[in-house]
């Protein structure tokens, strides 16, 4: 991991540990200071994380941006947005479960190509079996220790979040067994834990190996002491967001080129200039997702699951992207 990665990443590392400390300990933080912490988070890196994948097929093949190919880019990706937009509205359970197996996913993808990406090329590189333990479980842990940890929480938040949409009375069974069902996934979890660490014991410098050992461990505490309707939002707004950030630095060429040269505060810039169009378009189209509710949410409990379902119908064409991404840089292959 360079420099600026980690240094970006400690405050958030952090902010985790003492979280997990204090409600360890029962003492509750205030709540609008949370919230404040979540919007602001929100709004800095949170949605604009994902405001630059239109540049990411000229970014890989290092070419100069097409305005024909820009629109299709969008269009596709308008698209993709539409439907699970509509799919929120049509079958809002199974959206939510969709919203679930999606971010479970692309958060394990994410993480994987940050751990790649901090190997040196002397290391030997995880096996294809490790790749998808490691991020089966670091994609997991969000949903799967919430959900065990704190079943009451997880199924309120479900509740809440499909409730915007008129949830049906023939889904609600399906709303109430998802804490059920994902913490009864938490074994599958603890073997790829076991299969990726000691797999790959050795094979690795030591110093990472405990590294990524002791990330995983406080992610683990995080998830199981805090309430997900806290962890997973800061999660999402912090570690997320700016891992996929710093890839997206790596990808952009001029981006590159200027944290090379130690100019990282430009490459900041370079990426909130670029991210800045799409997302007013993005905050706009919530707007018009929160007009389009039949049940409007008054209290800052239902914004954020209003927020959440919106940045799930972003995470869908997101998703394909990334993947997309993956494919062109190989983090599947070993």
């Amino acid at each position: 991991m360079r420099s600026y990665e980690l240094k970006s990443l400690v405050p958030v590392w952090l902010l985790f540990a003492v979280l997990s400390l204090l409600f360890a300990l029962k003492i509750t933080p205030n709540e609008p200071v949370l919230n404040l912490l979540m919007l602001f988070s929100a709004l800095l890196v949170g949605l604009p994380h994902g405001a630059t994948d239109h540049f990411i097929p000229f970014d890989l093949s290092a070419s100069p941006v097409s305005l024909r190919e820009m629109i299709l880019v969008f269009a596709v990706y308008i698209g993709l947005l539409g439907v699970y937009c509509c799919f929120w509205f049509w079958q809002p359970a199974w959206a939510f479960f969709g919203f679930l197996l999606i971010t479970w996913f692309h958060w394990g993808q994410t993480e994987l190509e940050c751990l790649l990406s901090s190997l040196s090329e002397s290391q030997s590189l995880p096996s294809l079996l490790e790749r998808v333990c490691f991020a089966l479980l670091r994609g997991g842990l969000p949903i799967v220790c919430s959900a065990w940890a704190f079943p009451q929480d997880f199924e309120r938040f479900a509740q809440t979040i499909t409730g915007l949409f008129g949830l049906q009375a023939s889904q609600s069974a399906l709303v109430e067994t998802l804490p059920a069902l994902m913490a009864s996934l938490l074994p599958l979890l603890v073997l790829a834990a076991l299969v990726y660490h000691l797999g790959s014991w050795g094979k690795f410098s030591l110093s990472h190996s405990y590294f990524v050992l002791a990330e995983s461990i406080l992610l683990i505490l995080f998830f199981c002491l805090v309430p997900p309707q806290f962890s997973i939002p800061l999660y999402l707004f912090t570690q997320h967001a700016l891992k996929h950030i710093f890839r997206l630095m790596r990808t952009d060429p001029v981006s590159e080129a200027l944290c090379q040269q130690g100019q990282v505060p430009k490459a900041w810039v370079r990426f909130f200039w670029r991210a800045l169009p799409t997302s007013l378009l993005a905050y706009s189209f919530l707007g018009l997702f929160y007009l389009a509710l039949p049940s409007k949410p008054a209290e800052s409990y239902g914004l954020f699951a209003l927020y959440l379902a919106f940045i799930s119908s972003l995470t869908f064409p997101h998703t394909i992207t990334v993947l997309w991404m993956d494919w062109r840089q190989r983090v599947w292959h070993a």
